[in-house]
């Protein structure tokens, strides 16, 4: 937002380092879909914001391009939907290949990862969000989390012009309610059921 180039300098610094000291598929970082899904999210929000900068040069723009590419790679081949039941992790992962599929169109399998999550988005919705908004998980902070995953997916699908039906934006609206009235004064709110913390 300010163009000041030290922001960006820095943002090119943490993820260079980051990638440097984190090799494809090993170590602790690459033992999650979902967190890999969520650090290319962010990741590509920071490169839309960026890539126009001087200091975002061609070549570490290759090194960043590779890095998201595997990590749809990764995400795809590693889909949290086993066990019979899926969750916020199965979300992350479709949102992942979501954001990937369509931010960067030309990689070879940006097609398939988009038109995959498009439809497992919608399928998400129905599975995860009961008839009245509510997160099927039974937690709060799930339910934030699941209706941040949803919101910027639906978001972006608007942007380029991609439907999704109507009762995906009935059910997001319903989620969207139920969590203004669980909002307390102050933006807190109450914890009920579990939380990764």
């Amino acid at each position: 937002l300010t163009r000041e180039a030290r922001y960006v300098r820095e943002g090119v610094a943490q993820i260079a380092g980051w990638i440097s000291a984190n090799p494809y598929q090993y170590g602790v970082n690459w033992t999650c879909a979902m967190e890999v899904a969520i650090r290319a999210c962010n990741w590509l929000w920071v490169w839309h914001a960026f890539r126009d900068s001087e200091v975002w040069n061609t070549s570490f723009n290759e090194l960043f391009l590779d890095s998201v590419w595997k990590d749809g790679k990764f995400i795809e081949q590693n889909l949290e939907d086993r066990g019979g039941i899926r969750t916020n992790h199965y979300l992350a992962n479709i949102v992942g290949l979501l954001f990937i599929g369509l931010m960067i169109p030309q990689y070879e399998d940006a097609k398939k990862w988009k038109e995959f999550a498009v439809l497992q988005l919608a399928f998400c919705m129905e599975e995860m969000v009961t008839p009245d908004g509510v997160g099927f998980e039974n937690s709060t902070a799930y339910h934030r989390l699941v209706l941040e995953l949803f919101a910027y997916s639906a978001i972006l699908c608007k942007r380029n012009e991609i439907n999704l039906p109507e009762a995906f934006w009935e059910r997001l609206e319903k989620m969207f309610i139920f969590i203004m009235y669980c909002t307390r004064p102050d933006g807190r709110i109450p914890m009920i059921g579990d939380s990764d913390d």
